[in-house]
């Protein structure tokens, strides 16, 4: 799996190890799981691969396919049809991990809407609401339990940036945003449910819910191109 190709150098000792791999005759596979900015110069070292004989599988959001474009590649496209999602329903109530208020793949299936997202319908099929409904509930409890008002402007920059495609620095974040409580109990108690920490800096858990949550934080104020220039 190639975690980083930020540099030229990094691209070379990536490639270094593989064609070592090879003339010890090794059977490759190079997985590249979500293609972006940890990884801009992932197509030097595909290149490379092509070349040696190995194969290749990157998983990239559509934004960033066209940010860090490579070749002809046969591309999939993920789907989610309706002969899908009721298999995929059959599956869950086999193993009675449906929901009780779900009866019906077709409803589910429409619930969800355009587009039909794999993590949308099976959160809906296991708990019995929108993800985004879960994500609104989840946002008022910080009012509720008095928590550090931060946490707002925390997830509202770290979620917008996200779905844009932009990592945010840590440090950055800390300083422009006055915390109550102790900033590592913050960061920590938002890790892994709304945000990750990655060495100097913080992205989004997921693209999906990056994007509920950047709309719910923006919902009349602020206007996100406020949040994006800070």
């Amino acid at each position: 799996m190639l975690r980083a190709a930020e540099s030229r150098e990094q691209v070379e000792q990536v490639c270094n190890y593989l064609r070592f791999k090879t003339r010890l005759g090794v059977p490759l596979l190079l997985l590249i799981d979500n293609a972006g900015w940890q990884t801009p110069l992932w197509a030097a070292i595909a290149q490379e691969c092509l070349a040696l004989g190995i194969y290749v599988l990157v998983s990239v959001r559509h934004e960033d396919w066209y940010r860090f474009p490579f070749g002809n590649w046969e591309t999939l496209e993920p789907t989610l049809g309706l002969d899908e999602a009721q298999q995929i329903f059959t599956a869950f109530r086999t193993e009675s991990r449906l929901h009780p208020s779900v009866d019906a793949s077709e409803w589910a299936y429409e619930r969800i809407g355009e587009p039909h997202l794999l993590m949308e319908y099976v959160y809906f099929l296991t708990h019995g609401q929108m993800l985004e409904e879960r994500l609104r509930s989840q946002l008022q409890q910080f009012s509720l339990q008095r928590e550090d008002p931060a946490k707002f402007e925390i997830v509202r920059r770290v979620t917008l940036a996200d779905a844009l495609g932009c990592p945010v620095r840590i440090q950055k974040v800390l300083e422009d945003i006055p915390l109550v409580d102790d900033p590592q109990r913050v960061l920590l108690s938002l890790s892994e449910e709304y945000l990750k920490l990655e060495g100097a800096y913080m992205t989004g858990l997921h693209w999906v819910r990056s994007d509920h949550l950047a709309h719910l934080l923006h919902e009349g104020y602020p206007n996100p191109a406020s949040t994006a220039m800070v």
